[in-house]
C-alpha cells in the first residue's frame, strides 16, 4: 500500500515541491481536511437521525411510543397531530388531553365486555 501511495506522489508531486511547502502550510491543510471530513460526518449522521422514526405503534397495546424518550402517547390524539403523554395507573394508561378521555387497558386488565358502559369493549375505551 505504501508503494502505491509513493508511486502516486512521485507521479503528481515532486520531492522538491513537497519539501518547499512549509510545515505550517501542511498543518493548515491537515486541519482543513479534518474539518471538512468532520462536517461531512456530522451531516451524514444528522440525516440518518432525522430519517429514523420518531414514534412506534405498539399493536398489541394500541399505544404509540415516543422512540427517543420512551414515553407512551395517546394514539387517538397522535392521529390528530397532538402529542399527549399518557398517565400510567395500575390497570391502564389514561390520556390527559381535555376532551379525549381515551383509556388503554393493560394486558390482563381488560374490562368485562358485557358491561354496557364500555364503548367498543376490549383494550381501548372512552370514559
Amino acid at each position: 500500500m505504501g508503494l502505491l501511495f509513493s508511486n502516486v506522489l512521485d507521479r503528481y508531486l515532486s520531492h522538491e515541491m513537497i519539501q518547499t511547502v512549509s510545515p505550517l502550510l501542511w498543518t493548515k491543510i491537515a486541519v482543513l481536511l479534518f474539518l471538512v471530513c468532520s462536517v461531512l460526518v456530522i451531516v451524514v449522521e444528522y440525516q440518518t437521525y432525522k430519517l429514523q422514526p420518531k414514534f412506534q405503534f405498539i399493536k398489541n397495546l394500541g399505544l404509540t411510543r415516543d422512540v427517543h424518550s420512551g414515553e407512551y402517547i395517546c394514539t387517538a390524539c397522535h392521529s390528530k397531530s397532538v402529542r399527549s403523554p399518557l398517565k400510567e395507573r395500575q390497570y391502564a394508561w389514561f390520556c390527559q388531553t381535555k376532551g379525549c378521555k381515551t383509556v388503554y387497558y393493560k394486558p390482563g386488565h381488560e374490562p368485562d365486555p358485557s358491561n354496557k358502559d364500555i364503548l367498543g369493549g376490549g383494550w381501548v375505551r372512552d370514559y
